[in-house]
């Protein structure tokens, strides 16, 4: 029997989520944590899972689209969320530095096409407010 596997761009949603997914775990073996479990998110401009280490904490890990974000342009996004984190007058997700003390790294998988830049956050509770945000909300921030 004759197997053809289909290229990143053939596969389906859920086929590229799941490749991408063996890319999260190949990721996070780059940084300090004990994965308990990995928690699909999102697939979209850039793919997110919520992750679990086994000391109980939370963390957010990114996988970038591919050629859409610069490796500058995404540590200086990285920075920003830094220093905003260490005024603690917002809560907003700070990145976690990998075991090579870098923010981002480029991580390569089976049947992913190209390297991805991946980047992991303390993971922020709260929602979207896609609808319904108001004057009083961007006061607030």
């Amino acid at each position: 029997m004759l197997f053809i596997s289909k290229t990143f761009e053939q596969l389906t949603y859920r086929g590229q989520v799941r490749r991408l997914r063996k890319m999260a775990l190949l990721a996070l073996a780059k940084y300090p944590i004990r994965v308990k479990s990995v928690v699909f998110i999102n697939h979209g401009e850039n793919t997110t899972f919520k992750v679990l280490d086994r000391r109980g904490r939370s963390f957010l890990l990114r996988i970038h689209r591919p050629d859409y974000h610069t490796i500058a342009a995404i540590r200086e996004e990285l920075s920003w969320l830094a220093r905003l984190s260490s005024d603690r007058a917002v809560a907003v997700p700070k990145p976690v530095l990998s075991k090579n003390k870098r923010p981002v790294e480029s991580v390569t998988a089976p049947g992913v096409p190209t390297p991805r830049f991946c980047c992991v956050f303390n993971w922020v509770d709260g929602r979207f407010l896609e609808k319904g945000i108001r004057d009083k909300h961007l006061f607030q921030l």
